[in-house]
C-alpha cells in the first residue's frame, strides 16, 4: 500500500505543475478575470470543480504561482547581483537579460500587474510588497555603488532604484508589445551606463593611494 499512496502523491504533484503551467499561460495570453478560470479548467481538461480538487480555490491557485514567481526572482536577484555595489549595477542588463528569456512569463508579469492595480485585487497587496522589496533591495546596492564612487554628483539611491525599476518594468512592457521596436536588454545597458557615469569612477584603494603616494615620493626625491 505505501508505494501506492506515494505513485498517488507524485501523480498529484504532476498534475498540479501542470494545472501551474497552464495557468501562467493563459493569465499570460487572456488575463484571469471573467472566464479565465473555465478556460483554464478546459485546457487542462478538467471542470472548475476539477481544478478546486487541486486547489482549494482561484485565489489559492494565484497565491501558489505568484509564490514559485516569487521564488524564481529571488534566486536570480541573488545570484545576479551577489557581487554588491557597482558590480551588481553592472549586472542588471544580465538580469534583464534571464528575465526575458521566457517571453510567456514577462507577460505574465506584465499582465498580472496590470490587474493589480485595483487596491481590492487578489494581486495588489502581492505586487506593493514585490516592488517595494525590490526597490529597497536595489536601492541598498545603489547606496553601495554611490559610496565607492568618486562623484561629486547627489544621487538619491531609491529615487535611482526606483529608475531603474521603471525601466525594467517599463521596457518589458513595450517589448512585449512590439519586440522588433526595442532591445530591453540595450535599454538596461544604457541606463546602467548613465548611472555608473554619474555615480564616477571606483575610489582607488587605501593600498592603491599608498602605493602610488610612495612612487610619487621617490619620483621626487629622484629630480
Amino acid at each position: 500500500m505505501p508505494p501506492v499512496k506515494g505513485s498517488k502523491q507524485k501523480r498529484g504533484l504532476a498534475r498540479r505543475r501542470e494545472i501551474l503551467t497552464a495557468a501562467v499561460d493563459e493569465i499570460a495570453r487572456n488575463g484571469f478575470r471573467g472566464r479565465g478560470l473555465k478556460r483554464l479548467a478546459e485546457r487542462v481538461g478538467l471542470s472548475e470543480a476539477g481544478l478546486f480538487h487541486h486547489f482549494g480555490n482561484k485565489n489559492e491557485l494565484l497565491q501558489e504561482i505568484l509564490a514559485e514567481r516569487h521564488a524564481q526572482g529571488v534566486e536570480r536577484f541573488d545570484r545576479l547581483l551577489s557581487g554588491g555595489g557597482r558590480e551588481a549595477v553592472e549586472a542588471l542588463p544580465d538580469l534583464m537579460a534571464e528575465t526575458i528569456e521566457q517571453p510567456g512569463l514577462s507577460k505574465f508579469t506584465i499582465v498580472m500587474l496590470a490587474e493589480s492595480l485595483e487596491p481590492d485585487s487578489y494581486s495588489h497587496d502581492y505586487y506593493v510588497d514585490r516592488h517595494d522589496r525590490f526597490r529597497r533591495n536595489l536601492a541598498d546596492l545603489v547606496r553601495e555603488a554611490i559610496e565607492d564612487g568618486d562623484s561629486d554628483l547627489e544621487i538619491d539611491p531609491d529615487t535611482a532604484a526606483s529608475l531603474a525599476q521603471a525601466v525594467m518594468d517599463g521596457v518589458q512592457g513595450l517589448w512585449i508589445l512590439d519586440p522588433d521596436s526595442v532591445d530591453p536588454v540595450e535599454v538596461m545597458q544604457l541606463f546602467c551606463d548613465l548611472l555608473l557615469r554619474g555615480i564616477g569612477s571606483s575610489k582607488p584603494s587605501l593600498a592603491g593611494r599608498s602605493t602610488s603616494g610612495a612612487i610619487e615620493t621617490l619620483d621626487q626625491a629622484g629630480d
